[in-house]
């Protein structure tokens, strides 16, 4: 059985599509990657879009795309 990956400080995460936050607004957005850089409470985390962009959310409205986009980068010939 594959161990699912934990979200942590520093995870590169996306909405869920299922969430009820994806693409609600400019600071929910589509498709887009961002990186986990705070925790409020054990069930808030705080995400980075953007310079200008934040936001909080559940553990189960993220996507933790941190091991996708190192698969990505591996097999692009970047890395």
């Amino acid at each position: 059985m594959k161990k699912k990956r934990e979200i942590k400080l520093g995870s590169l995460v996306r909405i869920r599509p299922e969430s009820k936050y994806y693409g609600r607004n400019r600071d929910n957005p589509i498709d887009t990657v961002g990186t986990v850089f705070s925790f409020r409470t054990s069930a808030d985390v705080r995400v980075r879009w953007s310079p200008t962009s934040t936001n909080s959310y559940n553990f189960s409205d993220l996507e933790d795309v941190t091991s996708k986009l190192w698969d990505l980068l591996r097999g692009s010939g970047v890395l």
